[in-house]
């Protein structure tokens, strides 16, 4: 059970990361 919730965290940080990116490219 632990590793599905570390893999999720993992992969949402991936996600906002990608968020982050996109916002930037869209101010510019």
């Amino acid at each position: 059970m632990g590793d599905t919730l570390q893999i999720k965290g993992f992969v949402a940080g991936l996600c906002l990361d990608l968020i982050d990116e996109c916002r930037k490219k869209l101010k510019e």
